[in-house]
């Protein structure tokens, strides 16, 4: 006779437990089980397809991208936007648009269904966003202010201020320190700036003119100079330069994909390029659907599945309570 589930003592779970609960279980509880399991999947299924997107400055659209085979997907969203330029996503696969000449972020579902529009005074020609520790960052150019918003749109204030003026590109690390391009335009003496948690700020590495920053697996930074040596530079996340890996690439923006692989809009031949974290080209990811892409381009990347077990062994436990 099978005993009773202790509730004073919850028993372990394992998968070769949760394995073993399914095979004991009646069919009609075994199928409701499956069923639920099912729309979970599905669910999951539908926001782990992974692709890139890219902003056209041509045409003020967003083009979207099969990350496997590069195939042109058409546009992200039929939603009308003045100028988008940088973008970011969330661990479930919403994405966030700043819109340079409106001064807003929109925030787009998976499928491209417009959700919300976020506005702050404190933004002043918006490009670079990141999302760290359940908060999104946006740097304005014309300030140098970075702006914290919680993810529904609630604007919480000027987080830091980096510089007078010329902040573009945004990526965080996962202690959720923030790395913000600092352009310094026909000078030359740009920057990289490190943004720690608590909003203090010091210099990470010195640049002529970037734009763009990618970081990969192993927290390497990489920043754009498209305008003073149309290059790519790479610097360990001590901040140690390790040159640059990347020549004659006019990308304004890049992204780097979960394969640790470098995604760059080229401007001039409207091509998508990609090339490996130490510089080697690895030909083309699209020449299809690009045009003028002088802004972002984002890689969404697949959440955690683990949630979905998570999900299922809960509701197995339900019904192994309820059977008893």
């Amino acid at each position: 006779m099978r005993q009773h589930l202790d509730t004073a003592r919850p028993r372990k779970y394992s998968l070769r437990t949760v394995a073993q609960e399914l095979l004991c279980m009646k069919p009609s509880l075994a199928a409701r089980f499956f069923a639920l399991l099912a729309v979970s999947f599905l669910f999951c299924d539908n926001a782990r397809a992974q692709y890139v997107l890219v902003d056209n400055s041509g045409d003020n659209t967003i083009s979207k991208y099969d990350f496997a085979t590069g195939a042109y997907l058409g546009l992200f969203t039929s939603y009308s936007m003045s100028r988008p330029v940088g973008m970011t996503s969330d661990s479930i696969g919403n994405v966030y648009v700043a819109d340079i000449n409106l001064n807003t972020i929109e925030k787009f579902a998976p499928d491209g269904t417009h959700l919300a529009t976020f506005t702050s005074p404190n933004i002043s020609d918006n490009e670079g966003m990141v999302i760290t520790g359940g908060y999104l960052y946006s740097a304005s150019y014309n300030n140098g202010k970075i702006t914290k918003f919680a993810l529904d749109g609630t604007d919480l204030g000027v987080f830091t201020t980096v510089d007078t003026r010329g902040l573009q590109g945004m990526v965080a690390d996962s202690a959720g320190n923030i790395f913000v391009t600092d352009y310094n335009g026909d000078l030359h003496a740009g920057s990289i700036q490190r943004v720690a948690t608590d909003g203090s700020v010091s210099l990470f590495a010195s640049m002529g003119d970037p734009i763009g920053i990618a970081m990969d697996s192993s927290s390497n930074v990489y920043g754009t100079d498209p305008v003073y040596g149309q290059l790519i530079h790479k610097f360990a996340h001590s901040g140690l330069d390790e040159g640059v890996i990347v020549t004659g690439a006019f990308a304004y923006y890049i992204s780097m994909g979960t394969n640790n692989v470098i995604y760059a809009p080229l401007t001039l031949n409207n091509t998508i390029e990609k090339y490996a974290a130490d510089g080697t080209d690895l030909g083309a990811f699209t020449t299809t659907g690009v045009s003028s892409p002088v802004a972002d381009i984002i890689v969404v990347p697949e959440p955690s599945a683990v949630w979905l077990l998570a999900a299922g062994v809960p509701s197995l436990l339900w019904f192994r309570r309820r059977k008893h």
